[in-house]
């Protein structure tokens, strides 16, 4: 076999992958419709960098807000529900979110690394 029909087959090989990818993405990734036929908009799908320790903080801030709102009382233990819901706000879950996203970002930059090396070994189209 020569180095022509070799790269054929990667290149031919790679296509049919590429297509059976796509084919999976559509058949279980949420493809909903938004406003008619026409538009084919998705809507938008949880964040992936969104875990349950994220949706225990935010569960726990919005516990700490409503106890914080509702309360009718002496001013000491109002302020110190304020201090308790602005700590779990902005503290727990901005720092909990920043490091999730930056951990996606990093996974994602060496995925499209990885995928830049295939491009230019395979010499895919």
């Amino acid at each position: 076999m020569s180095c022509i029909e070799n790269q054929n087959n990667v290149n031919r090989y790679y296509n049919d992958l590429i297509t059976c990818i796509f084919k999976e993405m559509d058949r279980y990734l949420p493809k909903l419709y938004g406003y008619g036929s026409k538009s084919q908009k998705r809507f938008r799908v949880k964040k992936p960098y969104w875990n349950e320790n994220l949706k225990q903080l935010w569960v726990t801030m919005c516990q700490n807000e409503k106890e914080f709102l509702g309360f009718r009382g002496p001013y000491h233990i109002k302020r110190y529900l304020r201090t308790k819901f602005t700590n779990s706000s902005t503290v727990s879950i901005g720092n909990c979110v920043k490091q999730n996203e930056r951990t996606i970002k990093i996974f994602a930059m060496k995925l499209n690394r990885s995928a830049l090396i295939i491009r230019n070994n395979f010499g895919v189209i």
